[in-house]
């Protein structure tokens, strides 16, 4: 009987000496550096081509270096196809797990009687010259004419693809604090 008292108690010191172990605190961890993500535009095809609009899909690559995740709280960005800002947008919420990458795709929308607008009250243009202008952009974007009379001047213009540039800032949060990424990237088609 007092074998079995004898390893009773051994047991509880046991598991007791174990418990305490394992419960101690745990070291205290550094806090970390948040450090900014890298927002390249990969991509910006037409979804839809037609006499008054046209779709654009850019296609962000976002890339989070830290080890912890992030989330891009809002991002804006102007799209320019050449030296022609064409449109904006603002998503948000984008999730981006450690040390990975993500495609962010967005959509914008663009319309040829904007162009035209555009032309005559912020460049001064005449009618005629705004819509010269709309045509050249319009037909860089592979949209389709819009005005059937001017088929010839159509014809005649270059068919040349843009140089798409997105300029913008990117708002992100994470565990170790917020931070604001400014970011310019360019990417032409083929």
């Amino acid at each position: 009987m007092s074998k079995k008292i004898l390893i009773g108690v051994l047991s509880v010191i046991l598991l007791l000496s174990v418990a305490g172990i394992s419960c101690a605190p745990a070291a205290p961890t550094e806090p970390q550096e948040l450090k900014p993500i890298d927002i390249q535009l990969s991509s910006a095809y037409p979804l839809f081509r037609g006499t008054e609009s046209i779709t654009l899909l850019p296609v962000f690559s976002i890339s989070n270096p830290n080890s912890f995740p992030i989330e891009i709280s809002s991002m804006e960005y102007i799209l320019y196809a050449g030296d022609k800002a064409i449109g904006a947008s603002q998503p948000r919420n984008i999730y981006i797990l450690p040390e990975m990458e993500q495609e962010l795709k967005d959509a914008v929308v663009m319309t040829f009687n904007n162009f035209i607008g555009e032309g005559m009250i912020m460049g001064g243009l005449s009618q005629a010259e705004a819509v010269g202008g709309a045509l050249l952009i319009w037909k860089s974007l592979g949209g389709v004419l819009p005005i059937a009379p001017l088929q010839t001047q159509w014809d005649a213009m270059p068919d040349d693809k843009p140089m798409f540039k997105a300029e913008g800032v990117a708002f992100i949060t994470s565990e170790a604090g917020e931070m604001t990424v400014p970011f310019q990237s360019q990417w032409q088609g083929s």
